[in-house]
């Protein structure tokens, strides 16, 4: 079968590349970056993907340099096409702006099939921080960005290619094209996959891997883990253990929880009340990874608690998780082992998560999809639409939604100062708000301070002046908009951290009820794709995050406007409601920000 290989390089979004290509017909595989080029002689084509590191980084890594010389056409992505042409003679340097988020490619027309049927100006989506700044003699220069930066390049008398945009993100309107330009032009691969019986191969690899041991599944009713519970359940019946952990989910959950069980056919299903264990455990602990990995053992230890009392012996129990391939690349287990963590996912990373995984105990018949590959999973087994289509719950739930450490950058003047004299040129006021939120910068974790700003409230103003920031501001990763008036930088220095407690968890709790509500009355869902609701701190009250996102794959975003008259009068009805400090929406797209904020 005619077969495209991508080469990892550690990049969020490497399996997303192969994964696209099967939709469009062809056979794709991934293969670690030290795979010699007498191994890739069945490939059509080669496509290097993006990753972490510098290319002029120690230890950063490299393929087979003969990949370049050789006859089988070569698509350098992101990384990949700086690797390219720092091996073959270019330049590569930290540029002085970062490219995240929505760009343009502006083509020069250089004969190749890679841009047929573009437009000369195409929407892409910019990941990176490093750019190409001389292609050198190897090379023409085929596209640039709105930013005048190096965005395309050819080699001169072969097929290869480097382009420093995603095309492989649905924030690419037109880069499956690309893809299949590449693929099918330019290497002249047949499409030749149909792919097997999905549900047939999840339900044999169930099977094939407990085989007559125990086994149980653990589900938020969220797609991802419904999806596994439902597989496991297939497979084993009523022999197969199915819980829901209450504790840090939503207003209505466990009733929620207990209904869909039911029409999910769910045998041997139990619900487990842990909210005082989690509060309890989680007690004084700020820093958000360390939160993970308690709030990853805990499942674990709640999962190994019943089976005991079920009399089955927890060291040859099987547990199933609805893991996906971003939730493990983020984690840090991309294909090659060389992704960076951005987020220790609490079902990948916790240690005791480590300690099953070492013992063979652990299933993910998701690992290698995506939440647009969960949600086909989820609809050919027949599951409930208010599941196939729900937003994204996290497993840690609530507690992953509440920002409790407080981060003052020691630059503060200096951000600030930087910070306004570009907010200002949209009619805007910044203040930097000293809590940090997680992001992703180059495929790296950042972890950066949020920049508040108010005065004119269109959005799409807003959201330019949140990407110029986290372009060109260091220390700044997310950007959110308030409607208060009167803000005051200094007053903002004095926040104290916010305790993880039972009162602050039934706050969020009755918040994030309040602004789903508002939204469903808005009839803005249909837009909005995933809207964590964020509890942080601020000065003498806490503050509320809201974060509406459009996306597919869920490994790029873009913000989803609230209209300003409906994002107003959410304002007014939350501070009438509970006693905050203010409200703040949250511009930012993804890179270089995450969807949640922690």
């Amino acid at each position: 079968m005619d077969t495209i290989t991508v080469i990892d390089f550690g990049g969020q979004y490497t399996h997303l590349i192969a994964e696209r290509l099967r939709d469009r017909g062809f056979y794709a595989v991934v293969a670690p970056p030290g795979t010699p080029l007498e191994q890739l002689s069945y490939s059509r084509g080669i496509i290097l993907s993006g990753g972490p590191k510098s290319v002029y980084d120690d230890g950063a890594p490299r393929c087979d340099p003969g990949i370049f010389q050789g006859d089988i056409p070569v698509l350098g992505i992101c990384y990949g096409a700086q690797l390219m042409a720092h091996c073959m003679g270019g330049k590569v340097q930290p540029g002085e702006t970062r490219e995240y988020g929505k760009n343009s490619l502006l083509r020069q027309p250089d004969g190749s099939a890679l841009f047929d049927g573009l437009d000369e100006a195409e929407p892409v989506w910019m990941s990176h921080g490093d750019c190409i700044t001389d292609a050198g003699p190897a090379f023409d220069i085929i596209g640039t960005s709105a930013s005048g930066i190096i965005a395309a390049i050819r080699a001169r008398g072969r097929e290869v290619y480097g382009v420093q945009f995603h095309p492989e993100v649905k924030h690419t309107p037109r880069g499956l094209d690309v893809l299949e330009n590449f693929a099918g032009k330019i290497c002249g691969s047949r499409k030749e996959w149909t792919g097997g019986s999905d549900i047939e191969d999840a339900v044999g690899y169930i099977r094939e891997t407990v085989g007559n041991s125990s086994v149980g599944a653990m589900t938020s009713f969220g797609v991802d883990s419904s999806v596994a519970a439902k597989l496991t359940s297939m497979s084993y019946g009523d022999k197969a253990l199915i819980l829901y952990v209450s504790g840090l989910d939503r207003k209505g959950d466990p009733q929620r929880a207990e209904r869909l069980a039911g029409r999910m056919d769910l045998h041997n299903f139990h619900i487990v009340d842990a909210e005082d264990r989690f509060i309890g455990s989680l007690s004084g602990i700020t820093d958000p990874q360390a939160q993970r990995n308690v709030i990853g053992n805990l499942y674990v230890e709640l999962f190994d608690d019943y089976v005991e009392g079920m009399g089955w012996d927890k060291d040859k129990t099987f547990f199933v998780q609805g893991t996906l391939y971003t939730d493990r690349v983020e984690s840090g287990e991309g294909v090659g082992s060389l992704a960076a963590n951005i987020k220790t996912h609490h079902n990948v990373g916790a240690s005791l998560i480590m300690e099953k995984k070492q013992k063979g105990l652990i299933v993910e018949p998701n690992k290698w999809k995506y939440k647009d590959g969960a949600r086909k999973r989820a609809r050919a087994l027949g599951l409930p639409d208010e599941i196939v289509n729900a937003q994204p719950f996290p497993g840690p739930g609530l507690a992953l939604r509440m920002i409790n450490e407080v981060g003052i950058p020691e630059d503060v003047a200096g951000i600030y100062g930087r910070a306004n004299g570009i907010v200002s040129r949209y009619g805007l006021n910044g203040y930097v708000f000293p809590i940090r939120t997680v992001g992703v910068i180059g495929d790296q974790r950042a972890y950066m301070n949020l920049l508040l700003t108010e005065g004119n409230p269109d959005f799409q103003d807003r959201a330019a002046a949140a990407t110029e920031v986290v372009n060109r501001v260091r220390g700044i990763g997310r950007v959110a908009y308030s409607f208060s008036r009167g803000l005051d930088q200094a007053a903002f220095l004095g926040t104290k951290p916010l305790a993880f407690d039972k009162k602050n968890l039934r706050l969020l709790r009755e918040i994030d009820d309040s602004v789903n509500e508002a939204a469903r009355g808005y009839g803005l869902m249909g837009k909005i794709s995933q809207m964590p609701v964020i509890l942080f701190p601020g000065p003498g009250k806490p503050w509320v995050g809201i974060r509406p996102v459009g996306t597919e794959d869920y490994m790029t975003a873009a913000p989803v406007e609230f209209p300003a008259r409906l994002a107003g009068e959410l304002t007014e009805k939350l501070m009438g409601s509970y006693d905050l400090g203010g409200v703040a929406f949250d511009d930012t797209s993804k890179p270089p920000a995450t969807i949640e904020w922690k």
